[in-house]
Order: C-alpha cells, then sequence, then structure tokens
C-alpha cells in the first residue's frame, strides 16, 4: 500500500549528528509515510548507521550510490517517492513530532499544492523568524513587497503535492553547486494553483561553521547564475503571477548577502562577476538600482559603488565611514551595559502589559492558529472516515 507521504533525505558524512535526526523524523505522530534516505557516497559511518536503522523500521528505504551532489541526489528521491506528498528532511537537522502531521491536515483542508511550514535555528548566530505572523494574505492578493514566502527557498520547509511536481516536470537544477532549491521555489509557486502555510516553528534547522559571514568559498559566486536563472524560468513561463517586479529586489538583495558571507580574498573575483551581471541586468534593473526606495539603501549603494572609481568613493567608502561614525556615536551615548539594561527593562516591561493590543493581537493570533489546526485535523479525519465507508460499501456489493 502507497504510503500518503514520501520523506526524502540526502545523506552525507554525518554520522555525529544523523541518529538524532532520524529519531526525531521516526517519532512522527502521524505514521503514514515512508523515508527514503540517499547515501551520497559518505565516507564515514553514515551508510551503516541508515542500514542499521531501515532493519528495525520498514518504513525506511536506503539507496547508496557514489556521490553526486546535493541537487542529483535530491532528484533521485524524486523518482523514488510513492507518495501523494512530498518531504524534505536535512539529514544534520531536526524535526518536531507534529511536523508532519500539521503539514497533511493543512494540506488536505486546502487543497493545496504546496504547504510551507515555519522554522527555527538549532544554533548559530542568527535570529529566528516570527512564523506566528507569516500569512498568505498579500500573496493570493498579488502582493509580493512584504518578502514572505518568496524569500524562504528551502526546499525543506514545504510539503509538495507530487501529482503538481510531476505534472509540471519540476526538477532541481543540477549544473549548480548551492542556492538551486531557490530556482525550485520560485518556479514551483509561480505555477501552484493554491498554498498554505502552518505558521509554527516545527522544523528545526542547524547552522555549521562554513555557513557563517566570512567563511564561504569561491564557488559560491554562482549564486549571480542562480538568480538569472530564475528571471529566466520566470519569463519562459510567461510570469502567470507577476513575479518578475518581485525578483529585482530580491535577487539584488541575495546577491549582496552573498558577498558578505565570501571569505575576503574571494570577493574582487566575485566583483568582477558583478559588474558582469549589471550589464546584463538591462535598462530596467539599473533604473531600479537609482530609485530611492525601491531596494534597501544598503543594496542601493552597494551595486553603484562598483559602477566607477568615483561610485565606489561615494557610495563605498564615504557611506562606510558615516555608517560607522553613526554606530560609533551611538556606542559613545548608549555603552552596552545601558543598551543591554534599556533592552532587558523594555522586554520586561513589554511582558508585563499583558492588556496590550499587541499582547492581544498575539494571543488571537495563537487562538486562531490552533483553532484552524483543530479544523484541520478534524476535517482530515472526516475525509478518512468517508473514504473507509464508501470502500466498504463497494466491497459489500
Amino acid at each position: 500500500m502507497r504510503p500518503l507521504v514520501s520523506i526524502v533525505m540526502p545523506v552525507f558524512n554525518v554520522e555525529g549528528i544523523l541518529r538524532e535526526c532520524l529519531d526525531s523524523v521516526l517519532a512522527q505522530t502521524f505514521t503514514d509515510f515512508e523515508l527514503i534516505c540517499i547515501d551520497d557516497g559518505s565516507q564515514d559511518a553514515s551508510g551503516e548507521i541508515l542500514d542499521a536503522y531501515a532493519a528495525s523500521d520498514q518504513r525506511m528505504r536506503v539507496v547508496h550510490q557514489d556521490n553526486r551532489g546535493q541537487y542529483p541526489t535530491r532528484n533521485v528521491g524524486l523518482e523514488l517517492v510513492r507518495g501523494k506528498y512530498m518531504l524534505s528532511v536535512d539529514c544534520d537537522d531536526v524535526v518536531s513530532p507534529a511536523f508532519v502531521e500539521r503539514l497533511v491536515h493543512r494540506a488536505e483542508t486546502d487543497s493545496a499544492d504546496i504547504t510551507l511550514v515555519g522554522w527555527d535555528y538549532l544554533s548559530g548566530p542568527y535570529r529566528s523568524p516570527d512564523v506566528r505572523r507569516w500569512n498568505l494574505r498579500k500573496w493570493q492578493r498579488g502582493d509580493y513587497t512584504d518578502g514572505f514566502p518568496l524569500a524562504f527557498g528551502y526546499v525543506w520547509m514545504k510539503l509538495y503535492r507530487v501529482d503538481f511536481l510531476w505534472r509540471h516536470g519540476l526538477r532541481f537544477r543540477e549544473e549548480f553547486y548551492s542556492k538551486a532549491d531557490v530556482i525550485f521555489h520560485w518556479k514551483t509557486m509561480s505555477l501552484a494553483e493554491q498554498v498554505s502555510v502552518v505558521p509554527e516553528p516545527l522544523y528545526h534547522y542547524r547552522v555549521h561553521a562554513n555557513s557563517v559571514t566570512g567563511t564561504i568559498g569561491p564557488r559560491f559566486i554562482q549564486v549571480i547564475h542562480v538568480m538569472e536563472a530564475i528571471r529566466e524560468d520566470l519569463q519562459e513561463l510567461g510570469d502567470p503571477k507577476g513575479l518578475l517586479r518581485a525578483w529585482y529586489p530580491f535577487a539584488l538583495g541575495f546577491i549582496r548577502g552573498a558577498y558578505f558571507q565570501l571569505a575576503p580574498e574571494h570577493r574582487p573575483a566575485m566583483e568582477e562577476e558583478l559588474r558582469k551581471f549589471l550589464q546584463r541586468l538591462g535598462g530596467e534593473g539599473r533604473a531600479i538600482l537609482r530609485q530611492p526606495g525601491s531596494v534597501p539603501r544598503d543594496v542601493r549603494y552597494f551595486y553603484r559603488a562598483l559602477e566607477s572609481p568615483g561610485n565606489a568613493f561615494w557610495f563605498g567608502t564615504l557611506y562606510g565611514w558615516r555608517k560607522a561614525s553613526a554606530q560609533a556615536l551611538r556606542r559613545v551615548l548608549l555603552p552596552s551595559p545601558v543598551r543591554r539594561r534599556l533592552l532587558a527593562v523594555a522586554r520586561a516591561q513589554s511582558y508585563n502589559l499583558s492588556t496590550s493590543s499587541i499582547h492581544d493581537l498575539r494571543d488571537s493570533v495563537d487562538e486562531l492558529n490552533e483553532t484552524v489546526d483543530r479544523l484541520a485535523a478534524e476535517n482530515y479525519r472526516l475525509r478518512q472516515g468517508a473514504g473507509e465507508q464508501s470502500v466498504e460499501s463497494v466491497a459489500s456489493r
């Protein structure tokens, strides 16, 4: 019998943390799933760990292959899925017990092609997003200006309806070393008829040392071509949702962020690629960079500084000095101990104001999310019951 959900997990050299990930997936409250683990040529004990787990849990399937890389491996998983829905879990992360259940109930209730879920960080220097505020009202109105959901290209935070993926021939681009999931995300969001969201942090993402700013190697420069591939896809599809206007600020900001994640010795090479990118961007893109308010000032000045030595001094050096001076002045006027004390007082005061409109609104949002979850679960149970009754009636004839 086919499972309702197929969970795809590429695995490579994670013997120290793989068990924690597998345990969290196999402990799901929703049990009608298969777990497809693809050992991508691991050189440690990861493959043996997978085989040991599969021997004791029939929901697991393990595939061993020579090392092919992240996106070819994801495509292997896509070819193997048997479920109505597909999920991805990275082998170094952890999921909450209700991760699959909440996603399935919401997808079934909304008949969604894509269902997104909230996440947080297990560790690292980054702040987790406030997922309780996530909703798709703006998206459904055709307003793509607030960054959600287009800014979140991670494949592991989405439940996909498999027949939707197959109908459109959707696969991961294998020529890219990194960020091809962002291409996949924009293309699927452009084609999906119904998108839903579970605004709860049910996926827990692990940040590694090589993800921290200033440590990433030269292959990351290809994010420029990743962003251009998104635009090419939208143009080829005829841009059915009008996402191109959201692509410009997204791509410009994304590439700038990638630049500062590069190790300093690789940044001059990326600057050369960025100048070529600005030429390919065309008149519309360059006009956006000259229009105040079209993109954040830091982003606009970053690209303007690349245009000429004069611009590099005006938009780069002088702006950097001004920004550094403002930060230094803040440190003098509000030393760190004073700042921390004021923040602590403000937080304590905000928590004490339990009757404030902000707290009332947050409580209302939480209650509404809980209500929606209960209704989605009840809807799923009713559908399952109706399906079983129809099977029994047919069998009795």
